[in-house]
């Protein structure tokens, strides 16, 4: 009798201990998952906050060598359409006049314009494809916003959120609404007085860079520029030299400093070995003076000197500068390829206007530069008093990661 009372109280004590057990372990999963409160989702589409509550490990966005990746079936919220075959997976517009098809397999997309480009997608747990939301949402004209939203990078984010441009609520909003513990805590804000502008405290002068020029956007740029009287820098892409020639040849004819963005923009390529890198520079300054009858010695490496994919450590910058090349990088970044609105963008340049002695600012050509370049103009002409803008020259002290 004794014997099947312990033996009893043995399977009894077995049996909370795996419940606890499994308790321990379900929250460790849940918290990995969804953050410290299980109920407040960090993924948003439109104006509604977006996981399945059964399997929320499977959907969650991660965080993937700087860069945000997303399942592939998010893109669906928005009404586009994601088929898959044996050999490629492809997200389409409902119409599919416009797709990315890509293979999860290698690193490479096209788009039906015939054009291949760099996309690295990942394999989720469960055989959740996930793909890099910022480069989806760039090419298909959606707007990707991260919280905080004064964050750098997308490393820094707590929520993200995907939207075609008709929500009604704020990102700010929503997370005030499903995520509160992500906001900060509101203070009293103090009495309202009036405050003079802000203006820049040190500027003195800055130069305005574009990057993934010449494209269908750079001419609409040129216009801005020229109505305003600036120059610029323009860092071209060696592949569009011959499509865009008659642009090139506005950029140099206007005045505007060129550098050298090379060929393929292919960052891994030059990861592998940095003659690979040196060897488009070469490339691209040939195929600039056939064309064109010019060469530059201005370097910028795809996204810059520093990335997650391609770093030019000092002893290789020393040795591309031994072969005449300037290596510039930049001290402000707009983020006008990251899916902000054009608002954002001009604020952010404004920002590093003000805060950079010589601002180095970084666009690129597309048509949310052009729609956050006039603003932008404006403060800088509105404050010609405190600084000027020039175009890029050898001469210059330039602005380098690698320094």
């Amino acid at each position: 009798m004794k014997s099947d009372e312990k033996s009893a109280r043995q399977k009894l004590i077995s049996a909370v201990s795996l419940f606890l057990a499994a308790a321990v372990i379900f929250g460790i999963t849940l918290l990995k998952v969804r953050g410290a409160n299980a109920g407040e989702p960090t993924t948003f589409v439109g104006d509604e906050p977006w996981y399945v509550a059964s399997a929320e490990n499977r959907y969650k966005w991660q965080k993937i060598v700087g860069k945000i990746y997303v399942p592939a079936m998010i893109f669906k919220e928005l009404g586009y359409e994601i088929r898959t075959s044996s050999k490629s997976v492809t997200i389409s517009t409902p119409s599919g006049e416009k797709y990315i098809s890509f293979s999860a397999d290698n690193e490479k997309a096209y788009t039906p314009e015939r054009k291949e480009f760099y996309l690295r997608s990942y394999w989720f747990a469960h055989g959740v494809l996930g793909v890099p939301v910022s480069t989806v949402c760039e090419y298909f004209g959606l707007t990707f916003e991260i919280y905080p939203t004064n964050a750098k990078n997308e490393d820094e984010a707590k929520a993200i959120r995907i939207s075609d441009g008709k929500h009604k609520y704020s990102f700010t909003d929503l997370l005030r609404i499903y995520s509160p513990s992500l906001l900060p805590p509101e203070t009293t804000a103090p009495p309202e007085t009036t405050s003079p502008a802000e203006v820049p405290a040190r500027a003195y002068l800055i130069y305005l860079t574009f990057e993934d020029a010449p494209n269908q956007y750079t001419d609409q740029i040129l216009d801005l520029l020229d109505m305003y009287g600036y120059k610029a820098t323009f860092f071209l892409n060696g592949g569009a030299l011959e499509e865009y020639s008659a642009t090139v040849q506005r950029i140099i004819a206007s005045g505007h400093s060129i550098g050298l963005h090379t060929m393929t923009q292919n960052s891994r390529h030059f990861a592998r070995d940095i003659w690979n890198f040196i060897g488009e520079l070469r490339e691209e300054n040939e195929l600039l003076y056939r064309l064109f009858k010019v060469t530059t010695r201005l370097v910028r490496a795809p996204d810059g000197s520093r990335t997650s994919s391609f770093v030019i450590s000092p002893e290789e910058g020393e040795l591309i500068e031994s072969l005449g090349y300037v290596i510039w990088d930049f001290n402000v970044d707009t983020y006008d390829g990251y899916g902000y609105s054009a608002a954002r963008v001009a604020e952010n340049a404004i920002a590093g206007i003000v805060k950079n002695e010589v601002p180095v600012l970084r666009f690129h050509s597309g048509a949310n530069t052009v729609k956050a370049l006039p603003t932008v103009l404006d403060y800088i002409k509105s404050n010609s008093d405190q600084f000027s803008v020039a175009p890029i020259t050898p001469a210059a002290k330039n602005v380098s990661f690698l320094k």
